[in-house]
């Protein structure tokens, strides 16, 4: 029997952009706001996780802020998501690398940066061991679709 965890990486990924881009009938673009409110998890201590994670913080800077160990930390995150610690870290940088890879001009570097990583190749590695690509293709591919993004930072 597979288990089912309450939260996913996806469900707790806080919006990176402030407007989102449509179009009228006739194919005109406009902006509308993205509401920046975050839906609460219903744990408070969840919520600040992710708030933490969300400003590139990692576990070992995190969990003393809360007042646990790191271990602790990585186990309330297991029983909440099914990931270690560690793991739902990476996974939340790299989903929110991806939201940005695609939906901004922002230089890998500069994305690096905004998901917490302190070098471009600290990105680009995990990236490629994740997706089997590099950030700066990935783009191109998902360009190369038609994919002009939709976000405004």
């Amino acid at each position: 029997m597979e288990t089912t965890y309450q939260f996913t990486v996806l469900g707790l990924l806080r919006p990176v952009f402030r407007q989102e881009r449509k179009y009228t009938a006739e194919g005109t673009a406009y902006f509308v706001p993205i509401n920046q409110e975050i839906p609460s998890s219903g744990i408070q201590a969840l919520d600040r996780l992710v708030g933490e994670v969300h400003a590139g913080r990692n576990l070992t800077e995190i969990a003393p802020k809360m007042g646990v160990t790191i271990e602790g930390l990585s186990g309330f995150i297991r029983l909440l998501t099914g990931m270690n610690g560690h793991d739902f870290v990476k996974a939340y940088r790299l989903e929110m690398a991806v939201r940005l890879l695609r939906y901004t001009r922002m230089s890998v570097g500069q994305v690096a940066q905004q998901c917490g990583y302190t070098q471009r190749n600290s990105l680009i590695n995990a990236f490629q061991r994740a997706f089997h690509d590099t950030p700066s293709h990935y783009r191109q591919s998902i360009r190369a679709k038609g994919d002009v993004g939709r976000y405004v930072r």
